[in-house]
C-alpha cells in the first residue's frame, strides 16, 4: 500500500521567507503533541523522508503524530523574498534559529491546534532546536537531536 504523500504549508518568517513545511495529518486521533522535524546543513525534507520504507518522518507518523518536516532557508521548496538569488547563503545558524525555527515552531501549532511539540532535529537541526529550549521551553514538549554536536559555548549572531 503506497503511503500518504505530505501536503505543504508554508511558513513566513520576519524577513520574508516562505519555509516550506510538508505535512502528514494524522491518520488516526491525533497524539496531543505534533512532532516538527529539523534536517542538517546542506540537506533537506528528503534527509528526515528518502523514500517509504526509510523514512523516520513517516514512522512517527504511521504511530499517530502530525508531522511537520521543516526546510530551512535555501533548501527544496522553500523560497527567499522577492526573487532573491537563494544561491547566495547570505545567512547562517543565526537566522536559522532566530528566524526559520520561530517562525516554523509558530505555523506548525497554529496548524496543528496544539500548545506545545516535539522538536526532532538531525546535525545541524538538533542544535536549532537546543538553541531554541533555552528560549522558549513552553513551546518544546521535549527535544530529539540525532548526530548532532552540542557546542557549550555557541554565540548566535546573523551576517
Amino acid at each position: 500500500m503506497k503511503e500518504m504523500d505530505p501536503e505543504v504549508v508554508y511558513a513566513p518568517t520576519s524577513d520574508g521567507w516562505q519555509l516550506a513545511l510538508h505535512h502528514w495529518p494524522p491518520k488516526r486521533a491525533m497524539r496531543r503533541h505534533p512532532i516538527l522535524m529539523v534536517h542538517g546543513l546542506g540537506a533537506n525534507r528528503h534527509n528526515l523522508d528518502p523514500d517509504e520504507r526509510h523514512s523516520i518522518a513517516r514512522a512517527a507518523w504511521d504511530r499517530g503524530y502530525a508531522v511537520y518536516v521543516l526546510e530551512l532557508r535555501g533548501a527544496g521548496l522553500s523560497c527567499p523574498p522577492g526573487g532573491r538569488d537563494r544561491t547566495l547563503f547570505q545567512w547562517g545558524f543565526g537566522e536559522y534559529a532566530e528566524r526559520d525555527v520561530p517562525a516554523a515552531m509558530a505555523k506548525v501549532l497554529e496548524h496543528a491546534g496544539a500548545r506545545a511539540l516535539h522538536g526532532f532535529g538531525h546535525s545541524m537541526g538538533g542544535m536549532l532546536f537546543c538553541a531554541q529550549g533555552v528560549r522558549r521551553p513552553p513551546e518544546l514538549r521535549s527535544i530529539t537531536a540525532v548526530g548532532s554536536p552540542l557546542i557549550s559555548d555557541l554565540q548566535l549572531g546573523s551576517r
